[in-house]
């Protein structure tokens, strides 16, 4: 395991790992950076370098967890991070799934039950991942907010602040992907008959690609966002 490091070049660490693009273009981030390390490309965004590392560290590295306690600074930073991932899940991912999904129904020149069925998992998923955005917004990151605003400018915890449920998002996160395998299930076992095969193929890769991302996105909430809500928590009670 190569641990990332501000002193590394960008471009190195994502040609060892592509999958870090969208992160790092969450971050505003374009690719044609060159040769200039992460320290250098964290400089020109206002991003702080050793917040950045750690955050591509977690995602590269199932095994990763930071032997410095990450400063609760950058606890917005993330939250805005989370906050835009979720939004491209749903402006961007989402939508291409339900495309393919409509092309491939289109594609079948007859009626078929398993092509319907697909499509109502779906829409089932979509509903209950807008739902759990907006639950996790109100819940966990308009209270980091408010968390940290308070930790900076009055350096006290307002009394009545509670640290939201991580067990129960990471229930509903579980319950979203078990949704996902089904529709998986039915587009490699069962689904048969008269349609386009590229298509649904398409729809397998993009289903587990975006799985993979969702799991990238639970575990940075889960290993970063709690710590830090708990940290600013317990400098403001003194426990």
């Amino acid at each position: 395991m190569t641990i990332i490091t501000p002193e590394q070049k960008l471009a190195d660490v994502i040609l060892r790992n592509y999958h870090l693009i969208p992160v790092v273009n969450r971050f505003g981030i374009e690719l044609g950076f060159g040769d200039k390390s992460i320290s250098e490309v964290c400089r020109e965004h206002a991003i702080n370098e050793e917040f950045f590392a750690a955050l591509l560290n977690t995602i590269s590295y199932e095994s990763y967890f930071s032997d410095k306690k990450l400063n609760v600074a950058n606890m917005l930073q993330l939250v805005d991070y989370l906050k835009k991932t979720l939004i491209n899940y749903k402006e961007s991912q989402i939508g291409v799934i339900e495309i393919h999904i409509q092309q491939l129904i289109n594609s079948s020149p007859e009626k078929n039950k398993h092509l319907q069925l697909i499509e109502n998992f779906f829409f089932q998923f979509k509903e209950e991942f807008l739902s759990y955005e907006k639950d996790v917004n109100k819940e966990m990151f308009e209270l980091a907010s408010r968390m940290y605003t308070d930790y900076k400018e009055k350096n006290t915890m307002a009394s009545g602040y509670e640290l939201p449920d991580f067990e129960t998002f990471q229930e509903k996160y579980e319950q979203l992907t078990e949704k996902l395998s089904d529709m998986k299930s039915l587009l490699i076992k069962y689904l048969s008959g008269n349609f386009d095969r590229r298509i649904r193929n398409a729809i397998i890769y993009i289903i587990s690609r975006f799985e993979a991302d969702f799991y990238t996105y639970i575990r940075l909430q889960n290993r970063l966002l709690q710590p830090m809500m708990k940290e600013v928590t317990k400098n403001n009670t003194g426990k």
